[in-house]
């Protein structure tokens, strides 16, 4: 572990003022974290959570960065947003109980259709339909406010529920599709599969780009001697490929128009090749994503945790889970819910399990491998339902598509840390939620 880049721990402080129905009227979020004498790595918690989430007269946030001898933070899933929205939306969980307001409804209240800080509308945002029909799968409405007022038999029974919100983003892509005179094509991008899906969403949108059966189509990927392709991180795969692949299909279909093809009608394209003695035809699109003043891009959840305690160990499980996200169109239903199921695992992790401990005397972890740093296995995963909600979002790019990648891990340890405090009473503000903790 000391040969790798890690999540930089983070100290934050979230101050909250709101009138009496909870509508916010001032939001503080100051962030403390660490990075090491070779880089300059920052965890903006506050960007990416505090200032898209929730709208106030009053939104401050501020970061700061102390250098120290340790080895260098890095990049990891969601940076910035994950343990952001873990610090506000426990802020948030706490607010509804000084209120005495629900916790779900205290965020329909400050539900926003515009950006807090540039004041601009969202292209499109579902995040009410997330948080009213979660409530509705997950029995929100038979929830006894009060903590430590559920039970299972003597277990103690928690709900919780978070926000989630990843950025949509999106880079520059160029691709190539190659049509062949048997009717096969092969699309070229220099991107990459880490394991997420993409070969098979490229491929998928390919083939309906040019409007051919799937197995009719071959994506190559992962060399660097294609056309260029964005970096495998930030959730932007599929939305800048996708985009790029949407404008190459376009091409190919004028460029064989001009042969004589019903651009319309793929089964022509062939045909058109053969008449003209061609063996093959190739279209190419380059996407780059142009900002935008009018409006901004961003996707939104709900997540919804059920625990059970055991008082007397005391043992957090998490027994249940919800999950709506809004992320534009779904390229692929099978590996975009596996994306939000990664991260909410991945959440549950960093609620309950994964630490490092580092040694100060010489600042490298001593935890250092698998064996001693615990991460969530299949026993401790009970049925997660995934759901997605709203429309293409074709202001963003001609796919409609923002990135999953990410999301699913915002908002995911919040719930669980406001379900153990609905079921104890007890508000543990350290990662992880461990036994000793919860005596």
């Amino acid at each position: 572990f000391s040969g790798t880049g890690h999540r930089t721990p983070t100290f934050q402080t979230i101050a909250l003022a709101a009138n009496k129905n909870g509508k916010l009227q001032a939001i503080r979020h100051r962030s403390e974290t660490l990075t090491s004498p070779v880089g300059h790595w920052v965890e903006a918690c506050g960007i990416g959570s505090t200032n898209v989430l929730y709208d106030a007269p009053s939104i401050e946030f501020s970061h700061i960065v102390h250098t120290v001898n340790v080895s260098q933070p890095s990049f990891m899933r969601a940076p910035g947003e994950c343990p952001g929205t873990y610090a506000l939306e426990c802020a948030m969980d706490e607010l509804a109980y000084a209120l005495k307001m629900d916790p779900l409804k205290l965020r329909l209240v400050n539900d926003s259709p515009n950006h807090p800080i540039k004041g601009v509308p969202w292209s499109t945002k579902h995040l009410r339909e997330c948080y009213e029909l979660g409530a509705q799968e997950f029995g929100w409405s038979k929830r006894m406010h009060e903590p430590r007022s559920m039970k299972d038999g003597h277990l103690l029974v928690g709900w919780g529920v978070a926000t989630a919100t990843y950025p949509a983003h999106a880079g520059r892509a160029e691709v190539k599709i190659q049509f062949n005179a048997d009717g096969t094509a092969v699309a070229k991008c220099a991107a990459h599969d880490l394991g997420t899906g993409q070969w098979t969403s490229l491929t998928q949108i390919s083939a309906d780009a040019i409007g051919i059966p799937v197995e009719k189509v071959k994506f190559e990927l992962g060399d660097s001697d294609l056309p260029l392709g964005p970096v495998a991180g930030g959730s932007q795969t599929t939305a800048t490929v996708g985009s790029a692949i949407a404008l190459a299909a376009v091409d190919l279909k004028q460029k064989l128009a001009d042969l004589g093809a019903d651009a319309n009608n793929p089964e022509t394209f062939a045909e058109a090749l053969k008449a003209k003695g061609m063996d093959l035809i190739e279209g190419h699109g380059v996407f780059k994503f142009e900002e935008n003043n009018k409006l901004d891009f961003q996707s939104f959840g709900a997540q919804f945790c059920e625990v059970k305690i055991d008082p007397d160990l005391p043992l957090v499980r998490v027994t249940r889970w919800v999950s709506l996200m809004n992320c534009g169109r779904v390229v692929n239903l099978k590996t975009g819910r596996s994306q939000i199921l990664g991260g909410i695992v991945m959440g549950i992790g960093m609620a309950l399990e994964e630490e490092t401990v580092y040694d100060p005397a010489t600042g490298l972890p001593a935890t250092r491998n698998l064996a001693d740093y615990h991460v969530p296995v299949h026993a401790d995963i009970h049925p997660i339902t995934v759901y997605f909600v709203g429309e293409p979002d074709y202001a963003f790019n001609p796919m409609g598509a923002r990135g999953m990648g990410e999301i699913g891990i915002t908002g995911a340890a919040a719930a669980v840390a406001n379900a153990v405090y609905h079921a104890t009473g007890k508000r543990v503000r350290d990662l992880p939620i461990t036994m000793e903790k919860l005596i």
